[in-house]
């Protein structure tokens, strides 16, 4: 579900799905995911609290009063996690930032409009793209690399504006030919790099992102 949202281009529905998917099936601390999300039937509070498929799917971990409803056994917990769920988290994510399934790259097609980020992924065609946009939704400069050469398609992130794309470690840019459906053509030789931007932008600065390693317990609303 959250995969076809970001084709749709449904930025916050995808993020709502996400959300979703990591209350309801990440129960155990060791990263692994379950593939159904059934377990909240066993609270003994299942039928009295309010969103009880999102709060209630833990019980049967820690409260040893849950029983099976047909048995009365104890639910101690039977782990049956899946390799499926954080797959299609990774690749919902993906799908957000890029899309490049039908040979036409678009840049951050499903995001909701608050959210800023940069990304450097692989593409259809044998392309690796790297692009940022800030809070306000401006995208800054495109790197595009491409591995065996031909045809890029690029959805043009600067409508009504003449596009330059530079081959590093060329100074000059040549000017990209737009088509009627508004996409950037890019003729690109195998092993070379360029970076596309707006004319009359400004010197591109580059960014480097730095951070600190981050291995403790992880927390997001219920689930841990």
């Amino acid at each position: 579900d959250p995969i076809v949202a970001a084709r749709l281009g449904l930025g916050s529905r995808a993020v709502e799905l996400l959300a979703n998917s990591i209350r309801r099936l990440q129960h155990f601390p060791q990263g692994l995911f379950y593939n159904i999300d059934h377990w909240y039937q066993y609270s003994r509070y299942a039928r009295d609290v309010a969103d009880a498929e999102l709060v209630t799917q833990r019980d049967y971990v820690y409260d040893r009063r849950c029983r099976h409803e047909n048995t009365g056994a104890p639910t101690l917990p039977f782990v049956q996690c899946g390799m499926e769920p954080l797959g299609i988290l990774g690749a919902a994510v993906n799908e957000m930032l890029l899309q490049s399934y039908d040979g036409v790259l678009r840049l951050f097609p499903a995001v909701p409009d608050d959210w800023e980020g940069a990304f450097t992924l692989y593409a259809v065609g044998g392309f690796t793209v790297s692009a940022r946009r800030d809070r306000s939704g401006v995208i800054g400069a495109v790197a595009i690399e491409s591995a065996r050469g031909g045809t890029c398609l690029l959805a043009n992130p600067w409508p009504g504006k003449e596009v330059g794309a530079t081959r590093l470690p060329s100074p000059t840019a040549e000017t990209l030919a737009i088509d009627t459906s508004g996409r950037l053509r890019l003729e690109a030789e195998p092993g070379c790099r360029y970076v596309l931007q707006a004319l009359g932008a400004g010197q591109t600065e580059a960014i480097l992102y730095t951070g600190d390693p981050n291995p403790g317990p992880k927390s997001y609303h219920e689930a841990v």
